[in-house]
């Protein structure tokens, strides 16, 4: 598989990925690949990022990153109901979707140049 980027640029909106990759394997044979979006303001940040990125221990480092964040953001507070789908509903997805929509909001009135890596 190659290593590149595509570098696309998105001035506001809100960015969606589609990534495409043609991969052969052998029979029998295992392999795997990460893909990893991002943002970055300059070329430059984002030559960074991708180089900060293609090494899988910092991949690891940041992914406990996110999930110890995400973890500490969906316990704030938690229902207990006699419905475990409204007890999810209201103490992982509201805050999940709270936080999604408010990081969007949030990209968008930036309204600056983004580089998908």
């Amino acid at each position: 598989m190659e290593n590149r980027n595509s570098w696309t640029t998105l001035e506001g909106g809100v960015p969606c990925a589609a990534p495409r990759s043609h991969y052969t394997l052998k029979a029998g044979e295992k392999n795997g690949f990460t893909f990893i979006p991002g943002f970055a303001s300059t070329m430059e940040e984002a030559d960074t990022l991708h180089h900060y990125f293609f090494n899988a221990d910092m991949i690891a480092v940041e992914l406990e990153k996110v999930k110890e964040n995400w973890k500490k953001y969906c316990t704030q507070y938690s229902v207990i109901c006699p419905d475990k789908e409204v007890s999810s509903i209201v103490s992982i997805w509201n805050p999940y979707q709270c936080k999604a929509t408010f990081d969007w909001y949030y990209l968008r009135q930036m309204n600056r140049i983004h580089i998908i890596l």
